[in-house]
């Protein structure tokens, strides 16, 4: 390796250095901020100021460090998803006339139609299409920011 035997002996009693000392104090504080299972979702931002509660002033850069070659990741948990509910709609069914019967034999005798949600920025977007079930073309469509079904000027296009 070249190196002279008096400096090999030196290095190996030399001591740790203070980025190490202080990478390990960090490394246990992580540990001990991830023994709390409600904060083991904790990144780098949220570690970086839990951290500095604890009085240890730390980049994001070095904690990031220390946590790759720990292998300590935050838990993502992901937000559960749900529908918007109308809860005040107390619409009675249709009854189903087609009886699973798909195939029409001229155009316009069959529409069938479903309504679908899109989330979007300012909220949810309710739209209902109708198809025509012998050319399979949409007939019709609506959009509308709610799904009230009470008669008010409604935005419906028909492309025919």
């Amino acid at each position: 390796m070249k190196i002279s035997a008096s400096a090999y002996y030196h290095w190996s009693k030399r001591g740790k250095s203070k980025q190490d000392l202080e990478r390990e104090m960090i490394l246990r504080e992580i540990k001990d901020i991830y023994c709390d299972p409600k904060k083991e979702t904790y990144g780098v931002i949220r570690l970086q100021k839990e951290l500095a509660e604890r009085g240890i002033l730390s980049g994001q850069g070095r904690i990031r460090r220390v946590m790759k070659e720990n292998d300590i990741r935050a838990v993502v948990r992901r937000k559960k998803f749900r529908y918007p509910k109308d809860t005040k709609s107390n619409l009675s069914h249709s009854k189903n006339i087609l009886n699973r019967k798909f195939k029409a034999r001229k155009p316009n005798r069959k529409w069938i139609s479903d309504i679908t949600y899109i989330r979007t920025g300012q909220g949810w977007l309710y739209l209902c299409i109708i198809l025509d079930l012998y050319s399979k073309r949409v007939v019709g469509w609506s959009m509308d920011k709610s799904m009230k079904t009470e008669r008010r000027e409604q935005r419906t296009y028909f492309p025919f």
